[in-house]
């Protein structure tokens, strides 16, 4: 018996290597359906408001665009981030090992798509939106509610920290090396 790991991955052991991708994508649409039913669900939505609201999530035309032409960064973003909100409104509701957990087992699955640091970026700008919004809605657990985010953007970033620690250093040390080839390209 030979076994061995290309490039591939795990999903070689399942799938031919030309239906990986096609899997992998198909997958990911499924999650992020599931996850933003299930958040529509934890807002209080009916389930046939949830579900629309899924499909909607699932079918509108730039989740068309993304998966017309996929890019898996952009993929992983689509079907984690619900379940990042979800898992996020979780922990600050009921901070338990358990919903801490399960924010960053998801944190370090969307971390795949933040090597595309916009990404990060904007992940960072609406979590930080909803946050200062749910704290500034909950003001009598103000102090509480600012612990809780300080352990929630601790999370993400140890667990992007692999990617944003070189980013961090090469914008602080390494940053003349793009000023110089610029110089070298309008010689």
């Amino acid at each position: 018996f030979k076994c061995s790991l290309n490039r591939s991955g795990i999903m070689s052991f399942f799938l031919p290597s030309n239906t990986i991708r096609y899997v992998f994508q198909l997958l990911l649409l499924g999650i992020g359906g599931v996850g933003a039913f299930s958040l529509f669900t934890f807002f209080g939505l009916a389930e046939l408001m949830s579900f629309l609201g899924a499909f909607y999530y699932m079918t509108n035309f730039g989740t068309v665009q993304i998966f017309a032409l996929p890019y898996e960064p952009f993929s992983l973003f689509f079907g984690f981030f619900p379940w990042a909100l979800l898992t996020w409104f979780h922990f600050i509701q009921r901070p338990t090992k358990r919903s801490f957990l399960s924010f960053f087992v998801i944190n370090i699955f969307l971390s795949g798509a933040f090597y595309v640091q916009t990404m990060f970026i904007i992940y960072c700008l609406l979590l930080g939106t909803i946050n200062v919004v749910y704290i500034l809605g909950q003001r009598q657990y103000w102090k509480q509610l600012c612990k809780l985010s300080l352990i929630v953007w601790s999370t993400i970033f140890i667990t992007n920290a692999y990617w944003l620690w070189t980013q961090i250093y090469f914008f602080t040390d390494a940053i003349q090396t793009v000023r110089e080839a610029k110089q070298i390209l309008s010689l």
